[in-house]
C-alpha cells in the first residue's frame, strides 16, 4: 500500500513507491527524459543512454535551446524540465494535476494508493452566479466540479470563461484566474463589476430551457 499526501502537492516518500513506478513517473513528467533520475547514482548511467535518444524524438528546455543557440550562459538554465522534486527528507511531490498518471503506475506494480486530503479547505465563500449556463456548459462545469483535477477544451466563443466562473461558483471556494493579457480583454476576466443586465438578458436567450438538477457538491479527494 502506498500513502500519499495531497495539499499544495501530492506527496509520496520515496522508499514507499515501488521502483516500477517510479521509473514510468520519471519518463511522464519528465522532458524530455528523466534529468531527475540523474541526480540519484543508479540512474546515471540509465539516464544518459535515454538521454541522447529524447533529445532528439521530443526537444529540450526551450529556454536552454534558444540560449544556447544564441550563445548565451546555459549554467542557470535546466536542459531538460521535470515535474517531480524531492526534499532532503526522502519525500517526492508531484504536481496534483498528475494524480491519474500517479494512480496509474502505482496500479501497473500491483500496489494500491491511498490519499491522505490536506488541502486547505475555507468558509463558502458566497459567490454568486448571474448567468444561465448552455448544455454543454453546464456538463463541463459539473464534470469539473466532479472530478476536481481536470481540464475543459473548447472552441473560441464556447464560453471557457463561464465555465470556469461556474465551477468557481458551485464550489464556493477562493480560486486563482491565470491568463494572458489578450485572453483578459477579449473575455473580460479582469472586469471586477457584476455583468450587465443586457449581457445577463442575451445569455438567458440563448441558454436552453431544459430544467436542470442540483449539481453535486465538490469531490473530496
Amino acid at each position: 500500500m502506498v500513502h500519499a499526501i495531497v495539499d499544495s502537492a501530492i506527496r509520496i516518500a520515496e522508499a514507499d513507491l515501488p521502483p516500477r513506478s517510479l521509473a514510468l513517473l520519471h519518463r511522464a513528467l519528465s522532458f524530455p527524459t528523466t534529468a531527475f533520475e540523474r541526480s540519484s547514482k543508479t540512474g546515471r548511467e540509465r539516464a544518459a543512454r535515454v538521454r541522447r535518444t529524447a533529445l532528439a524524438k521530443r526537444g529540450r528546455n526551450p529556454e536552454f535551446a534558444l540560449r544556447e543557440r544564441m550563445g548565451r550562459w546555459t549554467g542557470a538554465t535546466p536542459e531538460e524540465l521535470c515535474l517531480i522534486d524531492r526534499d532532503a527528507e526522502g519525500q517526492l511531490a508531484f504536481p496534483r494535476g498528475a494524480v491519474s498518471a500517479v494512480r496509474e503506475a502505482v496500479a501497473s506494480a500491483g500496489e494500491r494508493i491511498t490519499f491522505d486530503d490536506r488541502r486547505v479547505r475555507h468558509e463558502p465563500a458566497g459567490f454568486e452566479f448571474a448567468f444561465e449556463l448552455r448544455d454543454y456548459q453546464e456538463e463541463a462545469v459539473r464534470a469539473l466540479v466532479r472530478h476536481t483535477q481536470g481540464a475543459a477544451v473548447l472552441p473560441c466563443g464556447a464560453g471557457k470563461t463561464v465555465i470556469g466562473a461556474g465551477a468557481i461558483a458551485r464550489c464556493q471556494q477562493p480560486a486563482l484566474v491565470l491568463a494572458t493579457p489578450t485572453t483578459c480583454s477579449s473575455s473580460g476576466v479582469t472586469r471586477s463589476a457584476p455583468p450587465s443586465a443586457s449581457s445577463q438578458a442575451s445569455y438567458r436567450r440563448a441558454a436552453s430551457s431544459r430544467p436542470r438538477s442540483p449539481s453535486p457538491p465538490c469531490r473530496p479527494w
